[in-house]
């Protein structure tokens, strides 16, 4: 005897939290045609036909009690409300799961589903607390494959748990190739017996929001989708038959095409179906065909889409399905796809040589990278476009042509599979003004002093000089930061060789210039009273090469210089014009020649070697 004095309250809730729970652990797979995935949107009708009880079959003493359930195989895949299902759950209070189930007990006559507490996706073949205690239970599956017919049978119920006589049989049979759900009555001669919770409910539901149950039990009962019936109370006429039926067939896309995949985007096709309205796709984590129920779906009148803004590296679900009327949609088709790994983007340039017009720089290898593209201009600002970039496959990038002095900024991006690239990176150089070597000048020039002076050179700091009787440049000399060095104590009518060289600073890149020469030789002293060997001569260098530099001491004007050759032979003659000038040797064969240096007073006599 039950002991539950108000069964509204104490036996479904507990059910519905079991039955809804175990029907997200049930099983479903999905075929190539799919009809209406709501409920509402199922075409009802009523039949009269003949009522047979099943022969054979497998029994299911589970339910022939109060309150029992069980969970049974269809032995083909079922498609309801668009999903498809290969299991269904029977309950001996008159009513069908889809999908499998588990509990352990619960109160199950509540006829309510509109609360939010109901059975669903189901079919309520007479959903109340009725029985099955001295009834039997069976199930079957006929038909060839592909239009298998399944059949549950519960015979000589109880439309009470305490009716003393059994008063109705009934059957759910599923059409595997329509996907038709009907029920079948047969009148037992035991009257009806009503519980405490009232009528019955006959109908079907997908959820407590989609559903169609019927408001009578006559030959053609209306079948409503907004008003829920719970108080049928008599048993349909043997051989009552009631169809809902979900439409024709909605042809699946075919299957879907990834044409370009990134580390953030997705570009995927579908081959278009003939006399579509639609498609719907959606992008999630979801393995099942189905997309998740949170997850946003995109409606389109094309058969390509683009998905972007997504993490790389990352398993994702492209799921797409046909829409074929208002309510009526294909099954979901369903595609894995794994982003590729980030397109990196390279890190700062490293400048291996750069000079007044060139430079050589690379940047470390991204390891995602195919190729890589760069941008030399001097606008800061990102690029727009690829235009006018160079694509290569390494990172060293060599670029001469430049102008010292100038700003450069570098653009450079790595290039992925999938046409992935990273966002644009940026550095930037400064070509240098080059560290030119000083031009020399002479001047102050006495027995024993001589100022060597020069013009400033642009990006010089400071300078070093040497002087001395080198002919090849030393290896370092004394720093100085004017643009002239005075040297006293010098020798008279002695050669001397004087070195400068700049050491330069342009926006820290420090260089140093080759040295700079000139080549000098100081005059012959002058005698107490100046009147020792007036008008005497000096040259240098000797041997000579090209120039021969003479200085004459004293007045020099009316004097004239003549160079002979060994056999005396004057092979040029010079006139003095100035204190010191310089001689032309390049056309002049080597050997040796002497240098006669004459005026009114005095002559002088100098061997030269001419190289």
């Amino acid at each position: 005897m039950k002991m539950n004095t108000n069964p509204r309250t104490q036996k479904f809730p507990a059910f519905v939290k079991l039955c809804f729970t175990l029907l997200l652990l049930a099983g479903f797979s999905f075929k190539a045609s799919a009809q209406s995935i709501t409920a509402a949107g199922y075409a009802f009708s009523a039949h009269s036909k003949t009522f047979s009880y099943l022969t054979g079959g497998t029994g299911i003493p589970t339910i022939e009690v109060d309150d029992g359930y069980t969970t049974i195989s269809l032995g083909f895949t079922f498609t309801f409300c668009g999903v498809d299902y290969t299991d269904v759950t029977v309950c001996s209070n008159g009513w069908l799961i889809f999908g499998a189930t588990v509990g352990s007990s619960a109160n199950w006559n509540y006829n309510h589903i509109t609360g939010g507490d109901g059975i669903a996706p189901a079919v309520f073949a007479l959903y109340e607390d009725v029985s099955g205690v001295g009834g039997s239970s069976h199930y079957d599956v006929t038909g060839a494959a592909g239009s298998k017919v399944f059949t549950w049978e519960c015979r000589d119920w109880k439309w009470d748990f305490d009716a003393p006589t059994p008063s109705v049989s009934f059957q759910v049979k599923l059409y595997e190739a329509t996907g038709i759900i009907e029920v079948l009555y047969k009148q037992e001669p035991g009257a009806v017996m009503l519980n405490s919770s009232g009528g019955a409910t006959i109908g079907i539901a997908n959820s407590t929001s989609d559903w169609q149950v019927l408001d009578g039990v006559g030959a053609s009962p209306a079948s409503s989708s907004s008003t829920w019936t719970i108080n049928l109370s008599s048993v349909p006429a043997t051989g009552q038959s009631y169809m809902w039926d979900p439409g024709p067939p909605c042809p699946t896309v075919a299957p879907i095409t990834v044409s370009n995949y990134n580390s953030t985007s997705i570009t995927f096709d579908w081959t278009a179906v003939s006399g579509s309205l639609g498609y719907e796709y959606a992008v999630d984590f979801t393995s099942t065909p189905a997309p998740g129920t949170a997850t946003p779906k995109v409606t389109t009148t094309t058969n390509s889409a683009y998905i972007g803004s997504l993490k790389p590296s990352t398993v994702y679900y492209i799921h797409v399905r046909n829409q074929c009327g208002a309510t009526n949609y294909s099954k979901w088709e369903v595609i894995r796809v794994e982003t590729r790994p980030a397109c990196s983007d390279p890190k700062p340039i490293i400048i291996s040589r750069i000079d007044s017009t060139s430079i050589d720089f690379q940047w470390p290898a991204v390891t995602s990278a195919l190729e890589y593209q760069y941008i030399i201009d001097q606008d800061r600002s990102t690029p727009a476009s690829a235009s006018g970039a160079v694509t290569q496959p390494g990172t060293f990038v060599s670029l001469a042509g430049l102008v010292s002095g100038e700003l450069y900024y570098v653009h450079y991006r790595s290039l992925c599979d999938g046409d992935d690239s990273s966002a644009w990176s940026l550095d930037s150089f400064r070509i240098p003004i080059p560290c030119r070597k000083p031009v020399l000048s002479l001047t102050n020039l006495t027995p024993t002093n001589a100022i060597i002076y020069w013009d400033e050179v642009p990006t010089a700091v400071e300078y070093e000089y040497y002087l001395g009787k080198l002919a090849s440049p030393p290896p370092f000399g004394t720093p100085v930061k004017a643009h002239s060095f005075q040297v006293p104590y010098l020798n008279s009518a002695t050669q001397y060789n004087a070195f400068v060289r700049c050491k330069c600073d342009y926006y820290k890149m420090k260089t140093t210039s080759d040295w700079a020469q000139l080549e000098f030789m100081t005059p012959f002293p002058l005698s107490i009273g100046n009147t020792v060997k007036d008008n005497a001569v000096a040259v240098y260098p000797n041997p000579v090469h090209d120039v021969l530099n003479i200085t004459v001491s004293g007045r020099y004007e009316g004097s004239n210089i003549s160079i002979t050759d060994v056999t005396g032979r004057i092979v040029k003659t010079i006139a003095v014009t100035a204190q010191s000038i310089t001689v032309d040797m390049k056309g002049m064969a080597a050997g040796t020649y002497f240098l006669k240096y004459k005026n009114d007073n005095n002559q002088d006599i100098i061997k030269l070697v001419k190289e």
